[in-house]
């Protein structure tokens, strides 16, 4: 018989939301276990994209130089197609720094 795990949070699903949260309740104390069924990413998925907004969180926390580390394809355009035409728009995102408080 499998022995029982007793945590204040159980988080299923360890895309990006999910260990992001699980990551922030450790931080602040809490017993926190993240479930996920995939033993890698080696599969297509909704959260493969890493946005802006995410880079900037990241960031705030401290956890973007580490996370920059890892293996990555940084994309500089990107195809875009109508009816009428085709076209290639490049992409400028700009990496984000750490916010800093106010003195």
């Amino acid at each position: 018989m499998p022995t029982p795990i007793q945590v204040q949070c159980c988080i299923v699903g360890g895309g990006p939301a999910g260990v992001m949260v699980g990551h922030l309740l450790a931080r602040a104390g809490i017993e926190v276990l993240v479930l996920e069924k995939h033993g890698d990413f080696l599969r297509d998925f909704r959260g493969d994209t890493v946005h802006p907004s995410t880079l900037q969180a990241m960031a705030d926390l401290g956890l973007l130089d580490d996370f920059l580390k890892l293996p990555h394809t940084r994309s500089t355009s990107f195809p875009a197609r109508s009816a009428e035409r085709s076209c290639i728009w490049p992409t400028s995102v700009a990496f984000p720094s750490p916010r800093r408080s106010s003195p």
